[in-house]
This record gives structure tokens, C-alpha cells and sequence, in this order.
């Protein structure tokens, strides 16, 4: 308790930047935008802390659960539970806490199936692996909490016009994407270029489909070609920005390009 109280001291001097999305895993500069991670669920009142962690640092659903601590005396309120304790401020809606964790038996193989399944896009694959290594490695992994508005989200996710910048990145491709499920289809138009209109509309397909919090992923092939895309999906989800590349038969993967789009 007494290594949490010091945190939370410090934490004072966290911009309010770091705390803008729900959970925080503390880490240097450079990888905090991936560090910023929303919670699955959340409920905080005057007599119990329960949220659920982000998969991405879990690699499964974990469910901490924690009741007031009316021992505590000082600033704030102090929760407990088997698998955490929590010192908080602000109000029930807006949080500012910090939380230590304890047995949390966080499995390795778990934790790369999951970033595996949702980032295709190696180098933030990369990114996120190094959190995972911070939030994973120390006995009592210690996080910062600050809940903010809920954005209802949404479910009419299935039709894009989007655009892909090609390797060179000037030139652009306009392309339209529907999405069904865990899979889908993309298609440039008639007027992608005379070479391919006098063979009609050019479409490939969209597969391994993975839709988590603000991130859209998955594999694409067109003709003899195959590879990835990661798409994060803006706040309102009405619009993405994301990149695409190249997946080789040895499964080494490159980066060709961008892929923007919005909801028509």
C-alpha cells in the first residue's frame, strides 16, 4: 500500500494527456500511445471498483473486482480485492485512480495469440508487444485509471469508401469496402484506370476479420497477391485511418501503404 501511495503522489504530475483513455500502463514516451488502452467494462460507486482489463495486456478476459477499503484515512478512497487495490479521486464518473495488481498468472502464449490476432500491422505488433512486456514481467503491475464519456458504439460498421496510397505514396486508389462478419470484399471502381476497366471491376477479398475496441484488422487477397490491414477507427467510429502491406509465403510482412475511409 505503501508503494501505491507514493504512485498515486506522483501521478499528480501525469498530464492530463496521459490519462485520456481509460487505462494507462506506465511505460517511456515514445510507446504511450499504445500504453493508452480503454477498459472492457467499468462500474465505481461508493461501496465497490469492478473493470474489466484490456485483452490486449491480459491476452484474456480478466475481471478485477475490488470493495471499499473503510479503514483508509486520507484523500480519496482506497478499494481492495484479491487481484488488486485502487487509491481513487474525482467522482464515480470521472476517476483519476491508480491501481496495483498481484496474481494476475498472466500467460505468455495468450498474450502473442491475441496482439497476433488483432495487429497485423508489424510494427505496431511491435509496439504493443513491448507494453505487454512492461504490464506483464513485475509481480504487482501497477496502471492508472481516468474514466472519461462513453461513446455508444456502433454497429453499422459494414460499408466504407476508403482510399490506399501505393507504395510510392503519391498516388491514391479510391476503394470501396463492405464488410460481413469476418470477412468481406473490397472493389476499385470502373474507373480505376483503363488497363483494369477493360476487364471490369477489379475486387478481392477481405478475411480473418478482427474487430476490437477502436482497431479493424484483418488479411486481404487480390489476384495472386495476399496481405494485411489495420485500420484504428476515429471516436465516433465514422471514419479510419490504418496502413496495408504485403504478406509473403515465408509470412514476413511489408509495409506498402496507407488506407483511410469513412462511412458514406
Amino acid at each position: 500500500m505503501k508503494i501505491l501511495r507514493s504512485v498515486f503522489v506522483l501521478s499528480a504530475f501525469i498530464s492530463s494527456q496521459l490519462l485520456a483513455q481509460d487505462y494507462y500502463v506506465p511505460i517511456k514516451k515514445e510507446l504511450e500511445p499504445v500504453a493508452r488502452l480503454p477498459l472492457e467494462s467499468f462500474e465505481l460507486d461508493e461501496a465497490k471498483f469492478n473493470y474489466r482489463l484490456p485483452q490486449d495486456i491480459t491476452g484474456r478476459p480478466l475481471d478485477i473486482q475490488l470493495t471499499r477499503d473503510t479503514s483508509h484515512s486520507g484523500p480519496g478512497r482506497t478499494y481492495k480485492g484479491p487481484l488488486a487495490t485502487a487509491s481513487c479521486l474525482g467522482t464515480d464518473e470521472l476517476p483519476a485512480c491508480v491501481v496495483q495488481h498481484k496474481d494476475l498468472k498472466i500467460n505468455k502464449g495468450e498474450l502473442l495469440a491475441f496482439a497476433q490476432k488483432k495487429y497485423q500491422d508489424p510494427r505496431l505488433l511491435a509496439q504493443v508487444t513491448a507494453v505487454q512486456q512492461v504490464f506483464s514481467t513485475p509481480n504487482e503491475p501497477i496502471g492508472f485509471i481516468a474514466r472519461r464519456a462513453l461513446i455508444k458504439p456502433r454497429t453499422d460498421l459494414g460499408i466504407w469508401e476508403s482510399s490506399m496510397t501505393l507504395p510510392d505514396g503519391r498516388k491514391r486508389e479510391q476503394v470501396r469496402v463492405q464488410l460481413k462478419g469476418e470477412s468481406g470484399i473490397f472493389r476499385f471502381p470502373d474507373a480505376h484506370g483503363k488497363k483494369r476497366k477493360a476487364h471490369g471491376e477489379l475486387a478481392g477479398e477481405l478475411s480473418s476479420v478482427f474487430t476490437h475496441g477502436a482497431y479493424i484488422s484483418g488479411h486481404w487477397t487480390l489476384q495472386k497477391d495476399k496481405g494485411w490491414f489495420q485500420w484504428k477507427l476515429n471516436s465516433d467510429k465514422s471514419g479510419f485511418e490504418g496502413s496495408w502491406g504485403l504478406i509473403s509465403s515465408n509470412g514476413s510482412r511489408t509495409v506498402e501503404g496507407t488506407w483511410t475511409g469513412t462511412m458514406p
